[in-house]
């Protein structure tokens, strides 16, 4: 554990920003300056399609779960869940405009197991169902990466 954390402290993150007044905010950098939240969205950078929780993430950085959700929140802006769900969303975005995999396939490969909660999801963030995306992605410019 100690030795994937300290490969993890060395490398250099670049996420998005929380932008509070754009629903899908374009790439960027989140500027942390902790380095225990930077190790952790090194993590979830590379490991998002994987079911991984605060918990996985608060062991990683061997502190307490309740005090890296804190820290986590603090630092980024916003909790872990609501982090992970707009990482994975914004990849699927990507998935749907750039590739022909089934949605069920996209939905598998950004982390989630069942087709119809990650369309529910999707829905919930974008406002559109995954195949209204798919089909006419002209008409939502604002998802674009």
């Amino acid at each position: 554990m100690k030795k994937a954390y300290n490969i993890l402290q060395n490398r250099t993150i670049k996420e998005e920003p929380k932008d509070k007044t754009d629903e899908f905010p374009s790439p960027g950098i989140i500027k942390v300056n902790n380095k225990v939240v930077r190790i952790m969205l090194d993590y979830i950078k590379t490991h998002y399609c994987d079911d991984i929780s605060i918990q996985n993430l608060a062991e990683l950085c061997s502190i307490n779960s309740n005090y890296a959700s804190q820290l986590f929140h603090q630092e980024v802006g916003e909790t872990f869940s609501s982090y992970i769900t707009r990482l994975r969303i914004k990849q699927a975005i990507h998935l749907l405009r750039n590739t022909d995999m089934t949605i069920s396939a996209i939905a598998t490969s950004v982390g989630y197991r069942d087709y119809f909660y990650f369309a529910k999801v999707f829905k919930k963030v974008t406002g559109i169902t995954p195949s209204e995306y798919r089909n006419t992605p002209e008409k939502y410019p604002e998802l674009s990466e």
